[in-house]
């Protein structure tokens, strides 16, 4: 899904016919009741869990770096969030992983089961561990989430399941191959999964066009307008 549209005084504005604001839409956004939302990849992924959940009121108080495997649920529309991260061997910044909590996308997909299949919706994005792992391992980490998927297309034939892409790290020189190459892991992943109808959330040019700082992780403004895409992709 193209993410068209333009940012006016720091905030997305969406080309649709259900354009809106993210932050006054957020207590009519019915169309989450009774779902079950799973959002698994690294920490840019873990930035849409923390901040959809401080859009629906319940911020999240700890420390969010710390957060690897959570869930919130809010009864009163019976709306359910979870985050898995993905493991690592090692974590880039010293913190521990108990690597017992976290699943990878391909056994996380393998572990929908048919109660499954009329709740849940499912948002993947591996890409920022990725830039300094060997081409072909990556290939083989990528085929693996394609089992997964294919797995649950035969068990849920039309659970939603979107692939969130990779943004600019750094808009600098310096940092131009690494840029270019987690590009590159996001559309090969799509490639990859084509033909399971996974809906591609390109979010790229969201980033490159905002007025904020380019880094890894991006101003709350950024994560609203991703999730904003999302859920016009959803028609809420």
């Amino acid at each position: 899904m193209l993410s068209e549209g333009f940012w006016v005084n720091g905030s997305w504005h969406i080309l649709s016919c259900r354009s809106g604001n993210l932050d006054s839409k957020i207590s009519r956004l019915t169309c989450l009741e009774g779902r079950n939302i799973i959002l698994s990849g690294d920490s840019t992924t873990r930035q849409w869990y923390t901040v959809l959940n401080e859009l629906l009121g319940k911020p999240i108080k700890t420390n969010s770096a710390h957060i690897f495997n959570a869930n919130i649920h809010y009864p009163e529309n019976d709306i359910n969030i979870s985050f898995i991260f993905h493991p690592m061997s090692v974590h880039p910044h010293g913190i521990f992983v108990n690597l017992s909590q976290v699943y990878f996308e391909e056994e996380l997909l393998h572990r929908i089961k048919p109660n499954d299949c009329e709740n849940t919706i499912i948002v993947i994005s591996p890409w920022a561990h990725f830039v300094g792992w060997p081409w072909r391992a990556f290939l083989d980490y990528a085929n693996g989430i394609r089992e997964g998927v294919a797995y649950v297309r035969k068990v849920c034939p039309n659970l939603p399941i979107f692939l969130k892409s990779s943004h600019i790290i750094e808009h600098t020189p310096d940092k131009t191959g690494k840029n270019w190459l987690s590009r590159r892991i996001s559309f090969t992943l799509r490639d990859i999964l084509s033909g399971l109808r996974v809906n591609f959330l390109n979010v790229w040019d969201i980033t490159l066009s905002s007025n904020y700082d380019i880094k890894l992780h991006m101003h709350k403004k950024v994560i609203i307008a991703e999730l904003e895409l999302f859920f016009q992709h959803l028609h809420c």
